[in-house]
């Protein structure tokens, strides 16, 4: 069965996989999704913006330097998980993250 225009656009345009698409949109050719409603699944984003934030605060941490102290590191990467965590989640109350 070949895949629908809604599944192509979410996988192909939106880079979703099949198995994350809970999608009901109407597409009308050259415009952007008039409506779209898709879960995703939280634990596997927070998963990508933690290693991002780990990789991204490990290279922070030797940017300067070919010997960070443990202290540095450990600081660039939690830095940069909250960095990655606030690029991917909206947080109405910082208090209910902590």
């Amino acid at each position: 069965m070949k895949p629908s225009r809604k599944w192509r656009y979410c996988h192909e345009i939106l880079g979703i996989s099949g198995a994350d698409i809970h999608c009901d949109m109407d597409i009308h050719v050259g415009s952007f999704i008039e409506e779209c409603s898709m879960k995703p699944r939280a634990h596997h984003v927070l998963e990508m913006a933690i290693k991002q934030g780990i990789d991204y605060g490990w290279a922070r941490a030797y940017k300067h330097t070919d010997t960070p102290d443990e202290d540095l590191v450990k600081q660039e990467i939690e830095s940069h998980i909250w960095n990655e965590i606030h690029e991917w989640f909206d947080m109405e109350n910082e208090n209910d993250v902590l």
